[in-house]
């Protein structure tokens, strides 16, 4: 018995020492990285035309003492790779920006094809439940509004990353991606939090990495149409260790879109950044600026969902009631199932978003 219990405590250190070893790999990958892109912020070889700030360090983050110490909650809770370079240079364009600020355009995408798969063979979903979001009127309302909107969905069902409500998120995602290719005005950001909830061997993990996705994608979707005096001055300032950097940012980009857009914002699965404390109290500024900009007039129209497997308490604080579906923990009987019951909701939302469009 002892030997047994001496060949597994071997095995878990080789395991631990192996996990170790990719960490490193990871971390020094990424040094390779940012060292490779300091060369090119820095480069002073560049011409540029505009006016405005040379790239300065940034100083260090105020300390609040109402909040804790964001580089406390790094070092102890976050993999030192979840750390993204300062503002690019003046003078970048946007595929510039999008490449030094290390965007990945497919990660959405990726995140989508992961829950969709959910459904591609045997499943623990329930019929039920995901009937009983989609035929919600609350649901059709706030895709067919034609205004501004928030929207909480309370799943009512286990803590689980693959839930019915990330489900019915990641098929409303994949299909604004899609419909993005050709209706212009319709702009989809999404970020799928229980894909990303392993603070410890997830990079992006934390409120700050979530903001900063945000804000490339809507950067992304939007770069040919933003010059580089657009992008100096949404950026010049910006600190990607700060939400409330990130979303001023994020506002100036909102504030430049037209009257004809559709703006959805998808935060999926939003309770697994609710813990611990300090990654609940950053997630829950992130929110707050991103319904403040919902609810401010701007020329598009805003769209928020939020979505949660459980219940996500600390959101329903910044909303109102009426803004909130709470599925049963049992829901009532609905029948099965069908991918058609969705498509026939979405393309409702498709058309009025083409009648917008033509005036």
């Amino acid at each position: 018995m002892l030997q047994k219990k001496n060949l597994v405590i071997s095995s878990l250190n080789l395991r631990a020492q192996d996990d170790l070893r990719q960490d490193l790999d990871e971390t020094l990958q990424r040094l390779r990285a940012l060292e490779g892109l300091k060369g090119i912020l820095t480069d002073t070889g560049r011409q540029f035309n505009l006016q405005g700030l040379s790239p300065q360090p940034l100083p260090d983050p105020p300390v609040d003492s109402q909040s804790p110490s964001r580089e406390s909650f790094e070092a102890k809770e976050i993999p030192a790779t979840a750390y993204r370079p300062t503002t690019p240079s003046p003078g970048l364009t946007a595929k510039e920006v999008l490449d030094a600020l290390e965007f990945d355009p497919s990660a959405a995408q990726r995140d989508c094809e992961t829950l969709l798969r959910m459904r591609a063979g045997p499943t623990i979903l329930s019929d039920n439940r995901l009937l009983y979001i989609i035929r919600s009127f609350r649901l059709r309302a706030w895709l067919e509004i034609d205004e501004s909107a928030a929207l909480l969905i309370n799943g009512g069902g286990e803590s689980r990353p693959d839930s019915e409500a990330s489900y019915i998120a990641a098929k409303l995602v994949e299909s604004l991606l899609i419909a993005t290719q050709t209706t212009p005005c319709i702009v989809a950001l999404a970020y799928f939090c229980g894909q990303h909830r392993h603070l410890r061997t997830d990079v992006y993990a934390s409120p700050s990495e979530m903001a900063m996705s945000l804000l490339l994608q809507l950067v992304h979707a939007h770069q040919d149409s933003l010059t580089p005096g657009d992008l100096q001055t949404c950026l010049v300032g910006l600190d990607p260790r700060r939400i409330g950097s990130i979303c001023d940012v994020l506002e100036k980009l909102v504030d430049m879109l037209g009257g004809e857009t559709f703006l959805f914002v998808v935060l999926d699965s939003i309770s697994f950044f609710a813990h611990p404390a300090p990654r609940q109290q950053e997630t829950a500024e992130l929110l707050r600026r991103l319904t403040a900009i919902q609810r401010k007039p701007t020329k598009a129209i805003v769209k928020l969902l939020f979505t949660s497997p459980s219940r996500a308490i600390f959101v329903e604080q910044m909303i109102d009631e009426y803004e909130i579906i709470n599925v049963p923990q049992t829901p009532p009987s609905a029948g099965k199932w069908n991918d058609s019951v969705f498509s026939e909701l979405f393309g409702e939302l498709k058309d009025d978003a083409d009648d917008s469009s033509d005036g």
